[in-house]
């Protein structure tokens, strides 16, 4: 500054004005943009063919407050935060996809099959700011992958909008989302009364008292041991692809092979299938858990959300349980012997199936596992047959110890 003439600079030469950057951001706007060329790119959805992916359910996590270390406020061994559902969009036939999400918030994304069931889950989160379009090639594609060079379907079309999950976007809970299903196939029989066929006391499904005052409602402590999903301490790498689908659930596995009668609707499934793609939560916000957070707290976020994010914060509001609804009586409906295949020589006679497993070269092989337990492979002669439309199975292979019984498919088997 003392030598040189650094205040008043002056050009020595003519220069042509610098372009002008096109604003990535309007903050007049409340909404941003999402393009994926093609959702089937990356170890995420690893094996599965383009077309399997039919829409893509958009959520949002609503994460606690300060003073909140209760990782099963949310809901029993689910997830960390409380979940939002947005809404879903469609993909195009080749994978593509190009959608409007609410901006400055959270995301979270589920590709989802014909079925409405999540292939994968999006385990992070990700943010739009205001008019901005941010992209991703595929499901949890290396960081370093470059988008395909060709226009996909999606690019050639306008962004789409959010289509509503039965309502508007909101806080997803047990008692608001799922126990209306329950009302209406389920608590007819599950009461908690005694079972007519065993000792055991049925599950009871019923909605919480008025006066109820336990973290969860009875309802769901019944019904998540039901589902299996992640956990709260699972590993935290790349789930394998289908690894949680909402089919390897008993929950879902039992309603589908026809549990006496009860036919659940489209909007049923799709309310079962969303829970358990989202970890089984409890509660639908933090005021509605048993880990409150002050009004004090629910002031401050709610101000430098409207300050910093330009949002009118509405999360912590009541989210109200639905009426009762009226309990649909499920169909008996008797099974056909027309449904049952027929083979000649089945079911096999004591006699011959003896006489077949006679034949086989050995008819036992028995592994000691440990000092307690041994494997035994029972000898069967080549099956015709494995399964009639009904799902039952053959005998297979039984598992017995000197100081207990279990079958690898029932509790307490190891995995």
């Amino acid at each position: 500054i003392v030598i040189g003439n650094y205040i008043d600079a002056r050009p020595l030469r003519p220069r042509f004005k610098p372009p002008v950057i096109t604003p990535k951001i309007n903050l007049k706007q409340q909404k941003g943009f999402v393009y994926m060329s093609d959702v089937t790119q990356g170890p995420g959805l690893k094996g599965y063919p383009q077309g399997v992916v039919k829409k893509l359910r958009i959520g949002a996590h609503h994460y606690r407050f300060g003073g909140n270390g209760d990782t099963y406020a949310t809901g029993y061994d689910g997830g960390w935060d409380c979940k939002q559902i947005i809404g879903t969009v469609p993909v195009e036939a080749d994978g593509s996809a190009f959608f409007e999400i609410p901006s400055n918030t959270p995301i979270f994304v589920q590709p989802l099959d014909e079925h409405g069931k999540a292939l994968q889950t999006m385990r992070s989160w990700f943010v739009a700011m205001p008019g901005e379009t941010v992209s991703c090639v595929g499901c949890h594609e290396p960081q370093n992958t470059v988008s395909p060079s060709r226009a996909n379907a999606a690019a050639k079309k306008a962004p789409r909008k959010l289509e509503p999950w039965y309502g508007d976007a909101r806080g997803f809970g047990f008692d608001q989302e799922v126990q209306p299903v329950l009302d209406r196939k389920c608590v007819g029989c599950h009461a908690g009364q005694p079972s007519e066929k065993t000792s055991r006391t049925l599950p009871d499904f019923r909605r919480k008292p008025a006066d109820y005052r336990g973290n969860y409602s009875p309802a769901y402590n019944n019904l998540h041991p039901y589902v299996r999903r992640a956990g709260i301490e699972a590993d935290y790498n790349m789930q394998k692809p289908g690894e949680w689908d909402a089919d390897s659930s008993p929950l879902i596995q039992l309603l589908k092979k026809g549990h006496h009668g009860v036919e659940l609707t489209e909007e049923e499934w799709s309310r079962l299938y969303t829970w358990i793609d989202f970890n089984v939560p409890y509660a639908p916000n933090w005021s509605q858990s048993h880990q409150k957070p002050s009004q004090d707290q629910i002031n401050r976020r709610n101000q430098f959300k409207k300050l910093h994010a330009f949002i009118d914060d509405t999360n912590e509001n009541i989210i109200p349980m639905p009426p009762q609804q009226e309990f649909v009586k499920p169909e008996h409906k008797t099974k056909t012997a027309a449904n049952t295949p027929q083979l000649d020589g089945w079911p096999l006679s004591e006699t011959v199936a003896k006489q077949q497993q006679a034949a086989l070269k050995e008819t036992e092989l028995r592994f000691k596992l440990d000092d307690q337990t041994d494997i035994v492979f029972v000898g069967l002669f080549p099956p015709r047959i494995l399964t009639d439309p009904r799902g039952t199975r053959l005998p297979r292979a039984r598992e017995y110890s000197h100081a207990r019984r279990w079958h690898p498919s029932g509790a307490g088997a190891r995995r």
